[in-house]
């Protein structure tokens, strides 16, 4: 799953980078376990998983 922001996301620390990876995540499946790649003005962060 592919998201874009259009905010900074480079900076982000890793328990932000979580939040948006398992909120996206489970935005599309129940269990959380797609990958997510984050896009924003400065970059992109991931692919990664929901490790919660």
């Amino acid at each position: 799953m592919r998201v874009a922001l259009n905010t900074q996301v480079t900076g982000l620390s890793e328990p932000a980078r979580q939040q948006l990876f398992c909120t996206a995540a489970q935005a599309r499946t129940a269990d959380r376990g797609e990958a997510v790649t984050v896009t924003g003005t400065d970059g992109v962060i991931g692919p990664a998983r929901c490790a919660v």
